[in-house]
């Protein structure tokens, strides 16, 4: 029996917890996929829900780009605010244009109630696990932090008296 962190080489602590980390967001990601995989084929042949796979590989495109455009200018930190949030509005219209799909279906009576339950579990786990893939690479953490801080000062701005 060979373990993951033997196979890569991993002497630290540190280094085996993020092997294991890696391997369980790819067996999530493989359960996902699976899982979409299952509603087409078991509930009437139907391949139509597998569109919303080209849903989950444009998801996370424009919030990575927006998010290397927004670290270009280090000095000037609001500059590549537009770009990151140009980033989040496209990657939220793939996400709801991914989860709609199977409802939109299951509504036409193209596909059945229960493909589209399955289509929807797996969309829920293969987006889940690409956020917690892009959380825990990412440096820049705006959509949790930096948003709410910046809606913050921004609404005691607006609420501040002027004299």
């Amino acid at each position: 029996f060979i373990s993951l962190y033997t196979i890569f080489g991993a002497t630290t602590m540190e280094t085996k917890h993020k092997v294991i980390g890696l391997a369980i967001l790819g067996a999530c990601l493989c359960i996902g996929f699976l899982l979409e995989i299952l509603s087409c084929a078991l509930f009437g042949n139907v391949w139509y829900p597998m569109f919303g796979v080209v849903a989950y590989v444009m998801a996370p495109i424009p919030i990575v780009i927006g998010g290397f455009l927004a670290q270009k200018n280090p000095l000037n930190h609001n500059e590549g605010r537009g770009f990151m949030e140009a980033g989040i509005f496209a990657g939220s219209f793939f996400l709801v244009s991914g989860l709609a799909l199977p409802l939109v279906l299951a509504h036409a009576g193209v596909i059945q109630m229960w493909a589209m339950v399955m289509s929807l579990a797996g969309a829920a786990i293969v987006y889940t696990t690409i956020l917690v893939r892009l959380r825990s690479t990412s440096r820049l953490r705006y959509p949790s932090r930096l948003a709410f801080v910046s809606l913050y000062h921004r609404f005691r701005l607006c609420a501040a008296p002027h004299g």
